[in-house]
């Protein structure tokens, strides 16, 4: 029972320095030092565990992904043309609805940081074609922007939510792809369905060129999701391969790629990753969460509510996916693995994370556009309410009748 009540001191604790803006790195670093202190952990061994959180193979495959997506990410950004590509896009469908939605669904497809500000002047040059209001537009872009993030290897939360969970990004993506499609189904419904349909192509949609113009920007993370998913091949060389070819491709010289790479990343990332897994590696070394399952089970909740509202907290307080699954999921994962490993379980814990993510007022994407577009927060979320429930439908139905086999 003390156990239980320095973990939840502890968790009050990430929780209300998190409320105060601080970063999720130095408040998750703070949290090992505490932990080692509340459960007898001399300085001798917390430094092993720092050097066994450094050495775990998983820390170093996150570490050299996130730098390669992030490398990729800078020069995707500095080579494919997007705004171009996305211009095309007028040319190619002939529905601004669907316009509205393909740009932000787009961009989210990039790795890139603050892409759903890259696509809001867009979405607004079009929504006020069709007559669109500011609390539409915020919903289109701030929902359609984040589809793939259930689902796409090439963003770090998805790949550090596997690694914490014991899976690969392949059987996550493989598994979870009706909340992607679910997520879609949902914006439609919810964003495009009631706004009047109006023509925006032109006879000459099918052109060509803008069909090239879209291949030539898409294909990089194409190949990625070709060589790791379809083919099987390992994620760290898929993303190096599409990286050397992207370079040869745009004939990118060293000191190009140097000045790309240097402006166009940055080490926090990287330093969050250490945070995370440092955490992850003094809860595990002080058996601090073992308690947990069977102190909840005593109280008779039921493991469901355990799976999914611990890490939606967690999303709702952080409002970065990275620190919903690296706070919440070492705490959950003990309960996680009281039963048989499923991937309907894994989708559910998956699941309120992210989804706290979305409704969370602290993520910079939905602040962002809600202030690009002078919206209101309550309209805001009578859009997002109905979508992320639907989400969560889906994910329940995946915990009971069993996710997608990878």
């Amino acid at each position: 029972m003390l156990d239980l009540l320095k973990l939840l001191a502890l968790l009050i604790g990430i929780l209300f320095l998190l409320w105060r803006r601080w970063h999720l790195g130095a408040v998750l670093l703070l949290a090992s030092v505490a932990i080692g202190l509340l459960f007898g952990r001399s300085p001798a061994e917390f430094l092993q565990d720092g050097l066994d959180a450094l050495a775990d193979p998983i820390t170093l495959r996150l570490l050299a992904a996130l730098t390669l997506i992030l490398s990729l990410g800078a020069i995707l950004k500095a080579t494919a043309k997007l705004e171009g590509l996305l211009r095309s896009l007028e040319q190619l469908l002939p529905d601004g609805r669907v316009i509205m939605a393909v740009i932000p669904a787009l961009i989210g497809m990039l790795p890139m940081v603050g892409g759903a500000m890259f696509s809001a002047p867009m979405v607004d040059e079009i929504g006020d074609q069709l007559q669109v209001n500011s609390n539409r537009k915020t919903f289109v872009n701030y929902w359609f922007r984040h589809v793939w993030e259930w689902i796409l290897p090439t963003y770090p939360s998805l790949i550090m939510a596997a690694a914490l969970l014991g899976v690969t990004p392949r059987a996550l993506t493989l598994s979870q792809w009706p909340l992607t499609a679910t997520a879609i189904a949902a914006g439609i419904w919810v964003g495009l369905a009631p706004i009047e349909r109006r023509a925006e192509g032109q006879s000459s949609a099918r052109d060509r060129s803008s069909l090239g113009l879209l291949a030539t920007s898409i294909w990089p993370i194409a190949l990625v999701i070709l060589l790791s998913v379809v083919l099987h091949i390992d994620l760290l060389l898929s993303l190096l391969a599409t990286i050397v070819l992207l370079v040869l491709v745009n004939r990118v010289s060293p000191v190009q790629l140097w000045r790309i790479l240097r402006t166009g990343t940055s080490l926090r990332p990287l330093l969050l990753i250490l945070s995370v897994m440092l955490f992850r590696q003094v809860l595990h070394s002080t058996g601090a969460v073992a308690p947990i399952p069977p102190a909840l089970a005593a109280a008779g909740i039921p493991r469901p509510l355990i799976l999914f509202f611990v890490p939606l907290l967690a999303g709702l307080l952080t409002g970065v996916a990275a620190g919903a699954f690296g706070v919440s999921f070492p705490v959950i994962l003990p309960t996680l693995m009281a039963e048989e490993l499923s991937m309907g379980a894994v989708a559910l814990a998956y699941s309120g994370g992210f989804l706290g993510v979305l409704l969370s007022p602290l993520h910079l994407c939905l602040s962002l556009t809600r202030d690009y577009y002078k919206s209101e927060w309550g309209p805001n979320y009578r859009l997002l309410l109905p979508s992320t429930v639907a989400v969560a439908a889906v994910a329940v139905g995946l915990f009971a009748v069993g996710a997608p086999r990878p």
